[in-house]
C-alpha cells in the first residue's frame, strides 16, 4: 500500500488528539469568566460531568464546528466512488435472447460484466464462425486449504441441457464481476440468453479481454452492451462498483424512481426517496436507462431466414453487420 497505510494509521491518531483537545478546551471554557457572564443566573456547584454546561453558540464555538465538519467531508468524499459507470442497459428478462457479433475473432481469455437491476442468471454461448456454438460451463473445486473455487470453461453442449452459468444475484448488481475461463477461445459471436427470477433482468456492460490481459476494443460497438467501454476500469475495486450497503439503499432509490417494486424494505423509504432526489438532480452512478431500445435503433442488424414469411427455426449464417437473434419479425 505504500504512504498510504501510514494515512490509515495517523488519520485516526490526529482525530482522536483533535477531539480530546477540543473536549479540553470546551471543559476550560464552561470555568472561564466568560461563561459564567453568559451563564443567567448563579448556579450551585455541581459534579463534574461531561455533558458541561450549556451557553449560546459564539462565533469562536462556530469556527472549531466548521473546520471539523470541512475536514471530515474532505477525508469522506475523496476517493469515495468514480463518477462514471454504464448508464445503458439491456434488458434480458422474461428468456429474451440476443447475439452480438464482434469486428473480427478474437482469443477471449476474461470477461467482465455490470449488472443493473434484477436477478437471475444467463446462459452464454460463443461462436467462432456463427455455426458451431460452445456453451460456458461451470464446476466447483476445493483446493488443499478447504476454499471452494468457480472454474469456467467452454464446452459443446450437444447432449446437455442449458448451462446458466453467468449469474446476477443481488450482491453483483451495479459491479464488475469477472469471469476467468480455464480454456479460452475465439469469438466472433457471443449470445446471450436470460433468466430472470422475477420479470426483470437488465446487464448493463460487458468487456472482454485476450490471452495479454488487453481489453478487446469494441468502442465503436453501437450496441448498450458494448458502447460504453470507456466506463471499464484498470482493475476490479469498491471504487468502480457498489461496496457494502449500496448495493441495497441506492438500488432502492433507483427502484422507487423506476416504479418498480423495491427488494429492500426493512428500512423506512425516506431515506432511499431522498436519494432519490440526488440522483434525479446529478444522475451519475445510478442513472440507468430502464430498457434497451430494439435492435434497430441500436445501429445493427436483425437477422432472419424466411420462408414464404415464416421465420425457420434455425439460425442463418451471422452477416457482416453486428446482429441480434433471434428474429422478432419478417417481411
Amino acid at each position: 500500500m505504500g504512504p498510504i497505510r501510514y494515512i490509515v494509521i495517523l488519520f485516526p491518531v490526529l482525530t482522536l488528539l483533535a477531539l480530546l483537545g477540543f473536549f479540553c478546551w470546551y471543559w476550560r471554557t464552561q470555568r472561564s469568566p466568560l461563561a459564567q457572564q453568559l451563564a443567567p443566573a448563579p448556579q450551585p456547584k455541581r459534579r463534574f460531568t461531561f455533558a458541561g454546561r450549556c451557553h449560546p453558540l459564539a462565533r469562536r464555538d462556530a469556527i472549531p464546528i466548521l473546520l471539523i465538519t470541512c475536514i471530515y467531508a474532505v477525508t469522506a468524499f475523496a476517493h469515495l466512488g468514480s463518477l462514471q459507470a454504464p448508464q445503458s442497459a439491456w434488458d434480458f428478462g422474461d428468456g429474451e435472447s440476443a447475439t452480438f457479433s464482434l469486428p473480427e475473432s478474437v482469443q477471449v481469455s476474461r470477461l467482465w460484466y455490470y449488472p443493473n437491476l434484477g436477478t437471475g442468471k444467463y446462459q452464454v454461448e460463443i461462436s467462432a464462425d456463427g455455426t458451431q456454438w460452445l456453451t460456458l460451463w461451470s464446476r466447483t473445486e476445493t483446493d488443499e486449504t478447504g476454499s471452494e473455487e468457480t472454474v469456467y470453461y467452454w464446452a459443446d453442449p450437444e447432449g446437455y441441457g442449458e448451462s446458466y452459468a453467468m449469474t446476477q444475484n443481488y450482491n453483483q448488481l451495479f459491479k464488475w464481476n469477472e469471469l476467468t475461463f480455464e480454456n479460452p477461445q475465439y469469438i466472433r459471436y457471443l449470445r446471450i440468453t436470460g433468466q430472470a427470477n422475477k420479470g426483470l433482468l437488465e446487464l448493463g456492460e460487458v468487456a472482454l479481454f485476450d490471452l495479454e490481459g488487453n481489453r478487446v476494443n469494441l468502442s465503436a460497438s453501437a450496441s448498450p452492451l458494448f458502447d460504453e467501454q470507456e466506463t471499464v476500469p484498470e482493475k476490479t475495486t469498491y471504487y468502480d462498483s457498489a461496496y457494502f450497503d449500496e448495493i441495497y439503499h441506492p438500488r432502492t432509490a433507483w427502484e422507487h424512481i423506476r416504479g418498480i417494486e423495491p427488494y429492500e424494505i426493512s428500512h423506512p423509504p425516506l431515506g432511499k426517496l431522498i436519494m432519490g432526489v440526488g440522483i434525479r438532480l446529478f444522475g451519475k452512478i445510478l442513472k440507468f436507462q430502464s430498457l434497451a431500445p430494439p435492435c434497430s435503433a441500436w445501429g445493427c442488424s436483425p437477422c432472419c431466414m424466411c420462408s414464404s414469411r415464416t421465420c425457420s427455426a434455425a439460425p442463418p449464417s451471422p452477416p457482416a453487420a453486428p446482429c441480434c437473434w433471434p428474429p422478432t419479425s419478417c417481411t
